[in-house]
Formats: C-alpha cells, structure tokens, sequence
C-alpha cells in the first residue's frame, strides 16, 4: 500500500511539473492572429496624413469608416466610401468629391474605380465642421473599389499604403494620403473573434514503471483558458 500511494504520489508530481512546464512555454507565446479566410469582410478605414507622421488628415471625416474587404487566394478588393455630395459644398464635385485615386503598394499603382451614380448611403462617425458633417449623420456616397494584392493586408493594417486623389472639394488639388484598413470582420458579424489555439505534448516518465503524460494546453488571447491530461502506455511492475 505504502509503495501504491508512492506511485501515485509520483505520477501526480509528475503530472504538475509537466503541465506547467508546457503550459508555462505556450502561454508566454504571443497570439498569432490568424490569417483570414477567403470571404467578405468589414473593415475600419482612416486616412492619414501624407507625411508620414501617422495622424489622421483633415480630410478623413469626409469618409465613412467603415470599408467593405473582399479577399480571395490573390486579392484583397477594398471598397470605401467619400461623402458624396460634401454638404457644405453640394454645387462642387459634380463628377466625385475625389477623383484620380490611386494606391501605391511595392511600387506598383493600383487605380480606384468611382461610382457616382449609386449614391450609397453610409453613417459617418466623426464631425468635420468645415465640410459640414456632425456625427452620426447619414449621407450619401461616392463608393471607391480598388483591387490589390492580398499580402498588402499587412501594409493596410500599419497604415503604410501610399494614396493620391485629387481632391474636388474645397483644396481643388491633387492630394497625398496613407490609407490605413483594419479590424477586419466577417460581414454580418459584429461579434470580435479571439485569438485562439491548442497545443500538444507528451512527457515520458520513467519512475514507478514507464508511462506518458499527454498534455493539451488551450490558450485564448494570451492567457491559459483550458488543459486537458491524459495518460497511457503504463509498463513495469510495482509491489503492494
């Protein structure tokens, strides 16, 4: 009996310093966030100043912020929309309140197609006084649609992708930007998916007999949120 509850003394021992090491190493990983799928998204969309200095342009309330993502194996189809007409300009930009958009990504150019016809009604979250926005507002739009390689993603997401657009409002000029696109969703969803993945492993002991641990460690945005163990292959003899 003594050398029974010394066996399982031992295993459980064993049990605790395995899953704590193995859980301890993954827990300290970094969340992968996971590639997403294949599949319409919604994104959020700023406009930055063309100076690199990462705040926002004076122009970016005259868009909505939120931008349609359609990905597939190649490309990344980004849809935004630019309030259209401007309501404290509704006689300027007859033909788009911007035009001439293109994206510059690995030094190529990506040319934006306008819509000027649908007038797609958007909400707009930020107030610009100059241009007349408050809000909350519900205004119509120019859609923009520009198709891009999917591995710009990542350069979106950082705010890093080059934009110029002649803008038909107010500045009447060509103007430079860096567009920024992140917090993808699936469309429909309004629910943020967490980061999460398992891992697997197995510790051999060598005491009381030979036998495995098999560890299975959850982890859920950074933190441990389940563990399983289980064990197998038991060898050898002991004595009561």
């Amino acid at each position: 009996m003594k050398k029974m509850k010394k066996l399982l003394a031992g295993m459980l021992g064993a049990v605790f310093m395995g899953t704590a090491v193995f859980a301890t190493a993954y827990a300290s990983e970094p969340a992968a966030v996971p590639e997403p799928k294949n599949g319409a998204y919604t994104g959020e969309i700023h406009f930055l100043n063309g100076d690199g200095s990462g705040n926002r342009s004076i122009c970016d309330p005259i868009f909505a912020h939120e931008a349609d993502v359609i990905l597939t194996d190649e490309e990344a189809e980004i849809t935004f929309y630019v309030a259209y007409p401007v309501p404290n300009f509704p006689q300027a930009g007859a033909d788009g309140t911007i035009k001439d958009v293109v994206l510059t990504a690995a030094g190529k150019d990506y040319e934006a197609k306008s819509d000027i016809t649908s007038k797609e009604e958007k909400i707009f979250d930020t107030a610009g006084v100059m241009f007349g926005i408050s809000a909350g507002d519900r205004l119509s739009t120019q859609p923009l649609t520009v198709a891009v390689p999917r591995d710009v993603l990542a350069d979106l997401d950082k705010g890093t992708v080059s934009v110029s657009a002649y803008v038909n409002v107010v500045m009447n000029s060509t103007q430079s930007f860096y567009m920024q696109v992140t917090d993808l969703q699936p469309a429909g969803e309004d629910v943020p998916s967490s980061d999460s993945y398992t891992k697997n492993g197995t510790f051999h002991i060598d005491q009381f007999g030979e036998y495995d641990i098999n560890a299975a460690v959850t982890v859920t945005d950074g933190k441990i949120s389940n563990v399983d163990i289980t064990g197998d292959h038991f060898g050898g003899t002991y004595g009561e």
